[in-house]
């Protein structure tokens, strides 16, 4: 984290699917990523809970069910990050039967969106984060 810090960016979002164990691998005192906290102007979200771990289990044959589910969002025009974020938690809760527990650590002092439509209408993906929503002018 200090090293991404020192770069000073404006914004920082760091996604985590990593928590994740082969069936063969598991036992009986495995645990997941220790907790790990968002510095300033940053958002962080993991695919589980900390010290948990995230099912192996994948929807399409791919993905986890969490980068399924972020996959299903994450290109959602005019949607604030958190917004983003609270659907995925709440999409891999409900596929995961309340098992798996999406995780956001986050710092943010602004809204940050990640795709906007430009003037012609066509989907533009990029970060831009802005006062009270609107883009910078």
């Amino acid at each position: 984290m200090k090293k991404i810090d020192d770069k000073r960016c404006r914004i920082t979002v760091l996604i985590f699917d990593c928590c994740r164990k082969p069936v063969r691998d598991r036992g009986p005192n495995l645990q997941g990523l220790s907790a790990m906290h968002a510095s300033s102007h940053t958002f962080i979200a993991f695919s589980c809970a900390p010290g948990k771990t995230a099912l192996d289990e994948t929807t399409n044959g791919r993905n986890s069910i969490f980068t399924g589910s972020l996959l299903n969002h994450i290109s959602t025009p005019h949607a604030h990050i958190e917004d983003i974020f609270l659907n995925v938690a709440s999409e891999v809760q409900l596929q995961s039967g309340g098992f798996q527990r999406p995780f956001r650590s986050t710092d943010l002092a602004e809204k940050v969106y990640l795709v906007t439509n430009n003037v012609s209408g066509r989907t533009e993906r990029q970060v831009i984060a802005s006062d009270e929503g609107r883009a910078p002018s």
